[in-house]
């Protein structure tokens, strides 16, 4: 008799590491995977960010000297208020960030 509960309890200490192992493959794929699509989304929205403050303040750079700092303040602290949309972004809707 305890031969067989010896073995059912290896069985079970077995099927319970197995179960531990492939929680932890299936955990670390995930966060793989989610982690991409959201340096995909950090990427895609700083290159939109930065093309429309470039556009904004082109004139503030075309122009001799340092130009107006007061100005291009305030359109970093009105930007910080909107946060920056890219329409055609396959992340538009993405669960992870906060709107």
């Amino acid at each position: 008799m305890t031969s067989k509960k010896s073995i059912h309890r290896m069985l079970i200490v077995r099927l319970a590491f197995a179960t531990f192992v492939i929680a932890i493959l299936v955990a670390l794929a995930v966060v793989f995977a989610v982690r991409r699509d959201i340096d995909g989304l950090v990427t895609e929205r700083a290159i939109a960010a930065a093309g429309q403050f470039r556009w904004y303040i082109i004139d503030q750079l075309d122009a001799p000297g340092l130009g107006d700092h007061k100005k291009i303040q305030q359109y970093w602290i009105e930007r910080l208020r909107h946060p920056v949309l890219t329409w055609a972004s396959p992340f538009r809707r993405c669960p992870y960030t906060r709107r």
